[in-house]
């Protein structure tokens, strides 16, 4: 069978699959919110202790954002900081993505 075929296929067996009230989506369904997900998965790996930096070892959280963080930081923020320094400043904010699957 050719790809293309199969690909038509594929997309009527997921709407099928997902069409349908029973299904409900949470809150990584949308492409980007899982995306998010996996960027904050993978810097919590990368920095243990991530969120308690500006505690434990401030100056190793001074390194990862570039400059001393301020004195009225939380763990959010902090969180927050390393995470547009290492990806970027600007991480897109679309209200709505496509589901990648139910859940």
């Amino acid at each position: 069978m050719d790809r293309l075929q199969q690909l038509g296929r594929s997309f009527t067996n997921r709407r099928n699959r997902t069409g349908h009230r029973q299904v409900q989506w949470h809150r990584y369904s949308s492409l980007l919110a899982f995306d998010r997900l996996l960027h904050l998965i993978s810097l919590l790996g990368q920095y243990p202790g991530l969120g308690e930096l500006h505690r434990q070892d401030p100056d190793q959280l001074t390194s990862l954002l570039g400059h001393p963080p301020s004195p009225d930081l939380d763990s959010l923020a902090e969180i927050c900081g390393v995470l547009a320094q290492q990806r970027g400043r600007s991480m897109p904010t679309r209200r709505r993505s496509p589901r990648i699957w139910p859940g």
